[in-house]
């Protein structure tokens, strides 16, 4: 999720969920500061996450780096 801050500042909030087979879940989460239409990669928790944003509070792409 994006949330459009003040001036060219968005923020970014990243979760990811682990699944496994005995119905147990993990959420690992992150909020990171970032400029308007930016992309890079983040790491949350053990992942590498890459996002790619656009239009101030969408996001484009996003996916665990392998």
């Amino acid at each position: 999720m994006v949330t459009k801050l003040t001036g060219n500042k968005n923020e970014l909030h990243i979760i990811v969920k682990e699944y496994y087979s005995d119905g147990t879940e993990i959420v690992v989460e992150k909020i990171i500061s970032i400029s308007n239409n930016a992309e890079g990669t983040y790491a949350v928790g053990d992942y590498i996450v890459y996002v790619d944003t656009k239009g101030n509070d969408q996001i484009r792409e996003c996916y665990i780096v392998e």
